[in-house]
């Protein structure tokens, strides 16, 4: 929590421009962090500093609290207690945590799952790459236009069914 307290403040106060033109340069190269990670961190130290401040029991690393992020203080307090009061004495998990969350309605819907499964992607990743040399192939060979054809509608029939995937899963009340 100490990390992402810090890096918010060097963040808001800009100190990172001492040595580097933006804040992610300055975490990827001081502390080879991605800037989602920070981000996370610093989300994650702002809801224990929150937690910190009206709870009997605090979190004790940042795992803890990541489910909370993005919620209202008034709803990880909550989510929090209920939480501690779940555990009974033994280790507060992130599971915890989010079971607290969803018994409390403050879940996000679970991620769709996948229409197609690791298998069938690999096989299709391997179709489309597999139609790929072939089109260029036949692309540096001067190939005539219809066997070129021929091998885009075959990669167009490869990569349509994650494409539609895709789809469904960015659209999470279809079905």
């Amino acid at each position: 929590m100490e990390v992402g307290l810090a890096l918010a403040r060097i963040r808001d106060a800009r100190l990172y421009r001492v040595e580097y033109d933006n804040f992610q340069t300055y975490c990827k190269a001081k502390w080879e962090y991605g800037r989602n990670y920070v981000d996370r961190l610093i989300s994650a130290a702002q809801v224990f500093r929150h937690l910190m401040t009206i709870c009997h029991q605090t979190p004790d690393h940042e795992s803890q609290v990541r489910p909370l992020i993005g919620l209202k203080p008034e709803e990880a307090q909550l989510a929090w207690t209920c939480a501690v009061e779940t555990a009974g004495g033994r280790k507060i998990t992130a599971r915890l945590v989010k079971r607290a969350m969803h018994d409390l309605g403050f879940a996000a819907p679970p991620k769709p799952v996948s229409k197609i499964n690791r298998k069938a992607k690999a096989e299709h990743r391997k179709l489309i790459n597999d139609t790929i040399g072939q089109l260029l192939m036949l692309i540096s060979q001067k190939a005539a236009y219809e066997a070129i054809l021929q091998h885009v509608e075959a990669l167009q029939r490869h990569i349509q069914p994650l494409i539609q995937d895709q789809r469904r899963a960015a659209r999470p009340g279809d079905s």
